[in-house]
């Protein structure tokens, strides 16, 4: 049985210049595909209808009928068009996908071609039956709920590209709440009759006297059934609330739901300082347990890395899955193979470091090959340049990863000013995804080193209010070596100890980095970036006694707003 992930969703939008497809002409088609959850790739471009373009599609849409009247011919377009929806194991995708379709079925028509037979899923069909009736399904109430930013609305690549990203959560929640796995299936629970699934009033009294004494604090929750296995684990900021959320007798839930929520027999958490320690928990539990209702971070990921080796006289950059060797220098780990691809093909292109795999022993004699020829690569191998000379371009190439002067987001600004100029300006969307992506492993500091090697750091963030404590991260050369709560007013001597011997006494990390590592790691690049964090301390190029100070004036002036 084929997972639906494994399949190519072509996500397509259209604009046109009337609503009858007969009458009426496609002005602009924007296609973004997705497959296991990522955009792989995307493809826009307007079309000359040869008619005229009313004034309020042009107020809307921003296409005029100058811009239209120096765009191709829709049979130009359409034959990139046909390689897309002719690709293996594709599924055509729109919002209200019956609109989208009939334009494009009249464009065949109209072409004499055939249109070819495949499945069609509508991403407003997917939310009628997802979500409560007392939601608005449209496009722009989705990316609010979903969090996704609509770059160029009512252009064809923006909005085909907010639908990718609102298709992608529709997935997650078809999976996890109503247990399908297959197009098929899918397509079958677009079509169904739209059901609401409530509970009964025994099931909301059950819990009743456990969800009082659950307490406010952030942490996770473990769903056990009679057999005392866990079923379900959660996290939370507010437990009593995400607990409540569950039991509520207005809510309108899944069958997924439904069905744990009858197998619940105990529910049990387990507090934590803060969100971040729960996000760290919850990733840890579920893999050691495995329960049957989460159907997401059950196991852990290799993700990607890209590696500067440094056990060679002349390094070279590559993209590898484990942090094995930790006098290497390792860039990461990347949300996927995409992106981690790209960022080595650009630093490739901008660097001239050596490209081959096996450079041969470095000589007078030795003809430099054609990445020299094309000025990609200041030929080692040749002894055109020597050791020194070498290092001065890693270290460009170091500053750049690192993004010190901002470089890389320069450089994707760059990128999305020429596809302005050229008309492709919807393309910049994608472009900003990964730079976030980026942002996440680069933190984007200029005293925060890129590489995990050098990742030394500690995070102080408030945890009880009430109490006035503080929780501590102590991460040295990319791991989570402590966590430790401690009072705001409390003696700071064991702190200062821990300090000491972490990043000032010779302590040297196991040069192995586990899964589990990366996995920390990962979660609290992506905390950080999300979160904004001010709160952390860099180690790197300071003394001891300028590291305690730096403590004790962030403690003493933490916000526990």
């Amino acid at each position: 049985m084929e997972s639906f992930w494994d399949c190519n969703f072509l996500v397509v939008d259209v604009e046109t210049n009337g609503s009858n497809p007969q009458k009426d002409r496609i002005i602009d088609i924007g296609c973004t595909i997705i497959n296991n959850g990522q955009v792989i790739s995307e493809f826009t471009s307007l079309i000359n209808p040869h008619q005229f373009i009313p004034k309020y599609i042009e107020k809307m849409t921003g296409i005029t009928n100058e811009l239209a009247f120096s765009a191709p011919g829709c049979e130009a377009v359409f034959k990139h068009f046909a390689n897309l929806i002719n690709g293996e194991n594709t599924i055509f995708v729109a919002h209200n996908a019956s609109f989208d379709w009939s334009f494009i079925n009249a464009t065949y028509q109209r072409l004499d071609w055939q249109i070819p037979k495949i499945p069609r899923l509508c991403t407003l069909k997917l939310a009628r039956r997802l979500f409560p009736n007392s939601i608005k399904k449209g496009l722009d109430n989705l990316a609010k709920i979903f969090k996704v930013y609509i770059h160029n609305r009512h252009r064809a690549l923006g909005d085909s590209n907010a639908t990718a990203q609102i298709l992608i959560e529709l997935l997650d929640k078809a999976e996890f709440e109503h247990e399908i796995h297959t197009i098929d299936e899918l397509i079958q629970f677009q079509n169904s009759r739209i059901r609401n699934y409530q509970l009964n009033k025994t099931a909301i009294k059950k819990f009743d006297k456990i969800i009082k004494t659950a307490p406010e604090e952030p942490g996770i929750y473990y769903f056990k059934d009679e057999k005392d296995d866990i079923i379900y684990i959660g996290k939370s900021k507010s437990l009593k609330e995400r607990i409540k959320s569950y039991f509520t007798s207005n809510a309108q839930t899944s069958r997924k739901i439904i069905k744990l929520i009858k197998r619940i027999e105990k529910i049990e958490w387990e507090c934590t300082d803060t969100e971040l320690s729960a996000l760290l928990l919850e990733s840890k539990e579920i893999k050691k347990y495995k329960p049957e209702f989460n159907s997401m971070e059950l196991k852990y990921r290799k993700l990607p890395f890209i590696r500067l080796t440094t056990n060679e006289e002349f390094p070279i950059l590559e993209v590898v899955y484990s942090i094995e060797n930790s006098s290497a220098e390792y860039y990461g780990p990347f949300r996927n193979k995409f992106l981690a691809n790209e960022i080595l093909e650009i630093c490739r292109k901008k660097f001239k470091l050596r490209k081959c795999d096996k450079m041969p022993q470095p000589s007078l004699l030795n003809t430099p090959c054609i990445y020299n020829q094309i000025d990609k690569c200041i030929a080692p191998c040749a002894l055109i340049v020597n050791k020194d000379d070498y290092e001065q371009e890693l270290n460009r190439l170091r500053r750049f990863l690192s993004d010190n002067d901002n470089s890389l987001a320069s450089l994707f600004e760059m990128q999305m000013n020429y596809l302005s100029e050229n008309l492709m300006y919807e393309s910049a969307s994608i472009l900003r995804d990964k730079l976030i992506d980026c942002q996440k492993i680069f933190n984007n500091h200029n005293d925060f080193p890129a590489p995990i090697n050098e990742k030394n750091f500690i995070l102080i963030l408030p945890a009880s209010k009430r109490a006035k404590t503080l929780e501590i991260f102590l991460i040295r050369s990319g791991k989570l070596i402590k966590q430790l709560v401690i009072g705001r007013k409390a003696p700071t001597k064991k702190l200062r100890e821990l300090i000491h011997e972490i990043y000032f006494n010779g302590f040297t990390p196991p040069l192995f980095y586990s899964i589990e590592d990366t996995d920390d790691l990962r979660i609290i690049n992506s905390w950080i970036c999300r979160q904004s964090v001010s709160s952390h301390l860099i180690i790197n190029g300071k003394t001891y006694e300028d590291v305690i100070a730096q403590i004790e004036f962030t403690i003493k002036n933490i916000s526990f707003a």
